[in-house]
């Protein structure tokens, strides 16, 4: 009886044991697919996250370009501004010169 009794005991921890190892396995597998999502997660993060980087090289290019552009622009004005001052002086002059004579 006690053989028989120290059998039972016996595959009672066994049978105890394949369902604590088949838990085991079964948070393993699904720590393993969590990983894997994380893994997966974290590299379409980078992937965005170089994509805005690209996206905001892009925009300051393009804002740095039109900056020079409008610099150009501000530039030629101010010449034509003058030009025009000293057209405007030279028929102020003229006016006078013809006033005198």
């Amino acid at each position: 009886a006690t053989l028989a009794a120290a059998l039972a005991e016996a595959r009672d921890a066994e049978a105890m044991e394949a369902v604590r190892c088949s838990a085991m396995e079964r948070q393993t597998k699904r720590l393993e697919e969590e990983v894997g999502r994380l893994h997966d997660d974290a590299q379409d993060a980078r992937e965005a996250l170089r994509r805005e980087r690209s996206m905001a090289e892009e925009e300051i290019t393009l804002a740095r370009s039109a900056a020079v552009a409008a610099e150009e622009r501000a530039s030629e004005a101010e010449v034509a501004a003058e030009d025009e001052v000293r057209e405007a002086m030279k028929m102020a002059q003229f006016s006078w010169e013809l006033r005198e004579a």
